[in-house]
């Protein structure tokens, strides 16, 4: 499985590096955006897979969102 992310991230790594900074920064935008607009189903997820309760798997996305929200401006 990690041989299997690795070679996508390497395949698209030379295309992603071809963006402008600023297609870069509206493409992490947008998927901020999305990933906001469905913390629910998210933080569900991370209760299904890591027996979390709910307030802390949201609790966790909206701290990870704070570090993504500094990075994209």
């Amino acid at each position: 499985m990690q041989s299997c992310r690795r070679n996508r991230t390497c395949n698209a790594f030379p295309a992603w590096s071809r963006k402008l900074a600023r297609e870069r920064g509206d493409l992490l935008r947008r998927w901020f955006e999305l990933v906001s607009a469905d913390k629910q189903s998210f933080a569900k997820t991370m209760v299904q897979e890591n027996g979390k309760c709910l307030s802390e798997a949201l609790g966790e996305i909206e701290y990870g969102s704070k570090f993504f929200r500094e990075l994209i401006g």
